[in-house]
């Protein structure tokens, strides 16, 4: 019993390494989809963006020709003093002074704030064809990943299913069929060592009477009362 029991526990750890091989290689592909994913997503609201940097930057031409026409405006109006012949005519000039000089300030304080709109808005598109170019990024190396090294993974895959096969081959037929319904319902793992009568599979007490069928190497079979998978006392399959 105790060979099929030293037998089970490498297999166990050869369906270990095979399971973290297969987890690796979907990781890598979940991770390149997911890139590709958020990639997508983020470059799908560029547009949007960039039509708003283009609006502001529209307003913003639109205001300096207005400004660049008050100022015309004020120049000739100050050399229109020079030339004014009465007290009426000057104060006429001073006041169409004074309001060209009141819608340039205007001007000037939307210009300041549209400025300040373009600055944010610029800097949300930058922000967001850097994470654009980052994710497109992940999602190449992940790619890159999965070409080099799945022809590697699945190599060492088919290794440890012909290693497997031979340790298989010396366990009784209907104990590795229990090992393998286990192993099924239990995450992968099939069979757990026992230290200090807790299993650790699912780290809780075992019966004191368990555990000493287990340490007397009695029973035929003997699985864990609360996961159910077989168990072996740690330490005693180093000896056979």
């Amino acid at each position: 019993m105790q060979n099929n029991i030293l037998f089970l526990e490498k297999i166990q750890k050869i369906d270990t390494e095979i399971k973290a091989i297969r987890d690796g290689e979907k990781a890598c592909l979940a991770g390149s989809e997911s890139a590709a994913a958020e990639a997508e997503r983020l470059r799908s609201g560029l547009d949007g963006i960039s039509a708003e940097v283009d609006a502001v930057k529209a307003q913003a031409r639109e205001l300096e020709v207005r400004l660049a026409e008050s100022s015309e405006r004020i120049a000739r109006d100050e050399k229109r003093l020079g030339s004014v012949k009465n007290d009426k005519e000057l104060h006429a000039v001073n006041k169409e002074i004074a309001s060209a000089l009141k819608v340039k300030r205007q001007g000037e304080q939307e210009k300041a704030a549209l400025d300040q709109r373009l600055a944010e808005k610029s800097g949300r598109l930058a922000a967001a064809l850097l994470a654009v170019e980052q994710k497109e990024a992940e999602h190449k190396g992940f790619t890159l990943e999965l070409d080099e090294k799945r022809s590697e993974w699945h190599k060492a895959i088919e290794d440890k299913i012909l290693e497997r096969d031979a340790v298989a081959s010396g366990v009784r037929a209907d104990i590795l069929k229990a090992y393998e319904n286990i192993r099924s319902r239990r995450g992968g793992v099939g069979i757990a060592p026992v230290r200090s009568e807790i299993c650790q599979g699912c780290f809780t007490h075992i019966p004191p009477q368990v555990y000493i069928q287990l340490k007397k190497g009695m029973a035929e079979l003997e699985t864990c009362p609360h996961c159910h998978r077989i168990l072996y006392v740690e330490g005693q399959l180093e000896a056979v």
